[in-house]
């Protein structure tokens, strides 16, 4: 008797839980963009986590022009322990984390290693040419590892072209007050065969990543929006006054 009333209590708290995840598995489909989060508690505790040692890399990379190695570290094992997290909690609910097909908590375990393994080569292979060219140093590299880790390959693709946007648009500025200080003239006299890094003209990206990191939350967590912030029902049975 008491085993039967456990295993209903648990299928109501099950019940319970599914109908909070606004049924997470019927709104994945196969390599696009779904529910990402588990519930908005987690999406918090997931941009907290996230963006925090994000920041605290670009203050400092804006100050020393170095990203230290702890900060790319630990952002990566951290976002590894919460991938998998959030990979085993979608699958526990019947959610599909990335390629699999819902399998339960263990093929969510399994996808989300895998979204967490190509998320880390998309964002470090990108930045690794980018730092062969001299334009990038190699703590941005790690540190876009680190973020394909949380994001997947999709969304670090999203934060790296706002990062890129971020770049153009200070570019763009900076070239501006050049003209207009009159200063355009020593930057144009500069030889322009001796690479970027010699010339002291590497870009810092991780500022620019974080920025765009910000806006790629908000596109992996779209469909969660919609659950969490349904648009109100118009009353059924009233009809709208003819004029």
């Amino acid at each position: 008797m008491r085993r039967e009333v456990g295993l209903s209590a648990f299928g109501v708290v099950r019940l319970g839980i599914l109908e909070h995840a606004g049924g997470v598995g019927l709104s994945r489909s196969r390599g696009g963009v779904g529910v990402f989060f588990p519930n908005e508690w987690f999406a918090v505790l997931f941009g907290i986590l996230l963006l925090g040692p994000l920041v605290a890399a670009a203050v400092i990379d804006m100050r020393t022009f170095r990203i230290p190695k702890w900060i790319s570290v630990g952002l990566l094992a951290l976002g590894l322990v919460v991938t998998l997290m959030r990979g085993a909690w979608l699958g526990s609910l019947g959610g599909m984390v990335w390629t699999l097909e819902p399998g339960g908590w263990l093929t969510g375990l399994g996808d989300a290693f895998l979204f967490a393994i190509a998320g880390f080569f998309t964002g470090f292979l990108i930045f690794f040419g980018i730092w062969l060219i001299g334009v990038a140093g190699g703590g941005d590299a790690k540190l876009a590892g680190a973020l394909g880790v949380w994001l997947g390959p999709y969304g670090f693709l999203v934060a790296m072209t706002g990062a890129f946007l971020v770049v153009l648009v200070t570019a763009i500025g900076k070239t501006v007050g050049k003209i207009f200080s009159g200063k355009m003239s020593e930057t144009v006299s500069r030889p322009s065969n001796v690479p970027l890094k010699q010339r002291g003209q590497r870009l810092s990206f991780s500022l620019p990543l974080a920025v765009g990191t910000f806006l790629a939350l908000f596109g992996l967590a779209a469909e969660d929006f919609k659950r969490w912030f349904p648009p109100p029902e118009s009353p059924q049975g009233m009809v709208s006054p003819k004029e």
